[in-house]
This record gives C-alpha cells, structure tokens and sequence, in this order.
C-alpha cells in the first residue's frame, strides 16, 4: 500500500558567483539537503505531497525539460545547468514554482 509522502523540488545557485550554474533536484528534506550542499546554496524550493518515487522523479523531471526549453541553458550532468544570460535564470526563477504545480496536474490522481 502506498503512502502519501511530504517531498520538495529545489533550485541551487552556485556559490562562486563566477560560475554560472544552478542545480535542480528533489529531497524530502529541504534543510538537511542544503547542509549536503557544498558549493551551492538553495535560493527557491516548492512543496507538494505524493504517493510514489515515480511523482517526485516525474516533478523533476518535468522542471528539467521546461529548463531545457531556453536555448541559452546547457545540461551538465543530470542536474547541473550552466547559463550565459542572468534574464533567462530570473525568468526560471518567476515560473519554477507554475511548473511544479504543472506537473502535478499531469499526475493521475
């Protein structure tokens, strides 16, 4: 039997303001995931409650590619951004949480 789980989506801003580079992920705890954090620092996270890994996993996922959309943003790894332009990372910013909840009502309830 599955059970409700309380999970965050977050976004974390490198550190060395040189670089360039955000990090999205998915914890169930926003506070000790940023003690994990070395190099970066969680400036926004969004919060919702599901029943299966494969949810959260999918939230994620769903940020990952509306990210993606933007033609200046690259892929480092699977959850490392790097950018060029500081209007396209605050435009990220403005829409982080409406896709959250975009991505849940895709979810079959």
């Amino acid at each position: 039997m599955a059970y409700a789980v309380y999970s965050q989506v977050y976004l974390a801003i490198a550190l060395e303001e040189e670089e360039k580079i955000f990090k999205i992920g998915e914890t169930t705890n926003v506070a000790r995931r940023q003690k994990q954090l070395k190099d970066f620092e969680i400036c926004l996270w969004a919060d919702f409650t599901t029943d299966s890994k494969a949810d959260r996993l999918f939230i994620e996922s769903y940020l990952r590619i509306k990210i993606l959309e933007y033609s200046d943003i690259r892929l480092i790894g699977q959850d490392y951004f790097s950018y060029t332009d500081t209007k396209v990372y605050n435009e990220i910013l403005d829409n982080f949480e409406k896709w959250v909840r975009e991505a849940m009502e895709i979810l079959p309830r």
